[in-house]
């Protein structure tokens, strides 16, 4: 059984675009967005330069470097 419905190639180009006006990199992906929106987030993710890890838990935590 589908969770999801079928999308046509414009709808997926429209739920992809969603995806990139709103969701923030690295940050959790819902399980209930359409699988095509889950798909564009975990690409974003894979886009990031995470750079200085340590840096990127800091920031991700909010905390400034001691």
């Amino acid at each position: 059984m589908k969770m999801f419905r079928e999308l046509d190639e414009v709808e997926e180009q429209e739920f992809r675009a969603w995806a990139r006006a709103n969701y923030k990199p690295l940050s959790p992906i819902n399980g209930v967005w359409h699988t095509a929106i889950q798909d564009e987030c975990r690409k974003m993710n894979s886009e990031v330069d995470i750079g200085d890890p340590d840096q990127l838990i800091r920031d991700i935590l909010g905390m400034d470097a001691a």
